[in-house]
Order: C-alpha cells, then structure tokens, then sequence
C-alpha cells in the first residue's frame, strides 16, 4: 500500500510541475504580447481545463497576429477553424460551470465551426439543447 501511495505522490508531483511549468508560459506568453495578466486571466480562468485550453489558443491566434497581421480572419474564425473541439468544450464550460449562457456567441461559433468541421453537427446541437434548457430555466 504505501508503495501504491509513493507511485500516486510521485505522479502527483510530476503534474504539479507541468502544470506550473505551462502556467508560467501562459505568463510569458501575456507579458510578451503586453496584456494585463489579472485581466486575460480574469477572462480565461487557468484553474479549469477547457477555459485553460481556450486561453492558449487565444494567446497563439494573438501571437501570431504579432508577427503576421491577420486581416481576413477574426480570433474566434480561427479558434473555430484550427480548434473546434477546444471552443466546443469551452462553451461547455460556460454553460455547466460558469452558468452564462453564450447567446450571441453560439450561432456564431455554430456557423464558423460547422463550416469547417461538419462531423461535430451532433455535438452542436447537445450544446444548443443545453443552452436552451439553460435559458428556460433562467
């Protein structure tokens, strides 16, 4: 037993520091492309999978604009796009965990995400019943 317990601590740790690790990139990351790191965090809170997972991608689209202005394609077209999956599981979020329904944002991550990626029209439309019985009930 305590080695089972020796193997789980071990583990543990080896999370803790990639996380600590892909925490201060974040920051790196804010600092470079000069946001306020309270704000962006306030936004896309790191302590939550799905909202980590939309920062980054948030934080490479902002990149990327840095050095190469994208003119022709928004942050959320590209989310959308080059991530469906990750905007998919943040609306998820936003609906179970934070309790704010993305009204305006769903029919338009609907139509960038469907366009580039129809196999997920199923997954869509479980959110969009969500976020209806979420709406009734408010």
């Amino acid at each position: 037993m305590a080695n089972i317990r020796s193997k789980l601590r071990k583990i543990q740790q080896g999370i803790d520091q990639i996380e600590q690790k892909q925490f201060e990139e974040i920051r790196r990351k804010i600092s470079w492309l000069q946001y306020d790191l309270e704000d962006v965090l306030g936004h896309f809170p790191p302590d939550n999978k799905a909202s980590r997972q939309r920062l980054m991608v948030f934080l490479e689209y902002e990149e990327i604009n840095a050095d190469y202005p994208l003119t022709y394609i928004s942050e959320g077209q590209y989310a959308c796009h080059m991530y469906p999956n990750v905007v998919l599981t943040y609306l998820h979020y936003l609906l179970d965990e934070v309790g704010v329904p993305p009204v305006d944002e769903i029919a338009i991550y609907k139509e960038f995400i469907l366009k580039g990626s129809p196999e997920l029209a199923m997954e869509f439309y479980c959110l969009e019943i969500k976020w209806r019985q979420f709406s009734d009930q408010g």
